[in-house]
């Protein structure tokens, strides 16, 4: 009762770029960051996100109210600390799928474990297999820089890991089938029916997640997903954002001083007009014969590129008038 009311509330809320995703949960998220600024308030609000500026870019009013929240910045994981903590994470798999220099797991010393000699393993003796790398250290270093490089997310550390395992997991099976087929073309008639295939296992034929394995998962991983919608892109679509991009590269003219009619300064988006930027849209089609389209497929390629928010095309009476920006 008493005690109670006297005690500090404190609420944490934790992956807020997640809470961020929906409208209607910004008003709630409004009243939670307004509970320490009541009078006779005794709650202090905690929140977790991976941007810096998400408050002030989703949440433009508390700044206005004097609720800005103070910001207390942790630095990202460098490639050392990603790759001690894969390492770690690494230690977890079985003996003979742990890499050559991840450290095992403490045992204790009145451990039976401990004092079992290392002919009781397995894979012990002169004619025992050498164990399998699951993943080679030159992999998980790679992953590491990269990731590092990238943002120093742990989670999508992992999560490139995995990718890597199941690429690996999919070769195995590619060989298994191969092998399988070939042994069902050179057997005979009289041969037994197969017995059904269990799921395939690292073996020393699998040398584990190489470097080439953990580079592919890194490209899928780190593509950005504009990159991969401009990819996917029509060819004259493609040809539209190179004049776009053209155009600003040339920012800071006037509007109505020629060129392209940008406008706008550092701080500003630069912005073309439709006619000006179908203008450099024939003129790109020309420098690399291709031949270009009529107005309404260009209006066509403008709206499209607007749907997949690549391109911002604003409202105008003057269809040739109206702004375009590069989002």
């Amino acid at each position: 009762g008493r005690s109670l009311g006297r005690s500090m509330v404190v609420i944490v809320l934790d992956e807020l770029d997640a809470l961020m995703s929906r409208s209607e949960r910004q008003e709630v998220l409004y009243q939670l960051f307004e509970l320490p600024g009541l009078k006779g308030s005794r709650a202090v609000l905690l929140g977790v996100a991976n941007s810096i500026d998400l408050t002030t870019r989703t949440l433009p009013k508390l700044q206005a109210q004097g609720l800005e929240p103070r910001l207390v910045t942790f630095p990202a994981y460098n490639a050392l600390e990603l790759t001690s903590l894969l390492q770690q994470r690494m230690s977890t798999l079985p003996a003979s799928w742990r890499s050559p220099l991840t450290p095992p797991p403490p045992v204790s010393s009145h451990s039976p474990s401990a004092s079992a000699p290392v002919s009781n393993s397995p894979l012990a003796g002169p004619s025992a297999p050498a164990p399998v790398c699951a993943v080679s250290d030159m992999a998980l270093m790679l992953c590491a820089r990269r990731m590092a490089a990238a943002a120093g997310d742990m989670r999508r550390c992992l999560g490139a890991v995995r990718a890597a395992l199941d690429l690996l997991v999919e070769e195995a099976n590619e060989k298994e089938g191969e092998k399988g087929e070939e042994e069902d073309f050179f057997a005979s008639p009289d041969s037994p029916p197969p017995q059904p295939a269990s799921a395939p296992a690292l073996s020393p034929a699998v040398s584990g997640v190489t470097v080439s394995h953990m580079a592919a998962a890194l490209s899928a991983a780190l593509k950005s997903p504009q990159v991969a919608a401009i990819m996917g892109l029509p060819l004259h679509a493609q040809l539209v954002l190179c004049a776009a991009k053209g155009a600003q590269a040339r920012g800071g003219a006037k509007p109505g001083t020629g060129g392209y009619g940008l406008q706008g300064g550092p701080s500003k988006a630069a912005a073309v007009t439709m006619g000006k930027l179908q203008e450099a849209y024939c003129e790109l089609c020309r420098r690399t014969s291709v031949p270009p389209g009529c107005y309404s497929e260009f209006q066509a390629m403008c709206n499209v590129l607007s749907g997949q928010a690549l391109l911002g095309v604003a409202n105008g009476k003057e269809e040739r008038m109206r702004r375009v920006t590069l989002q």
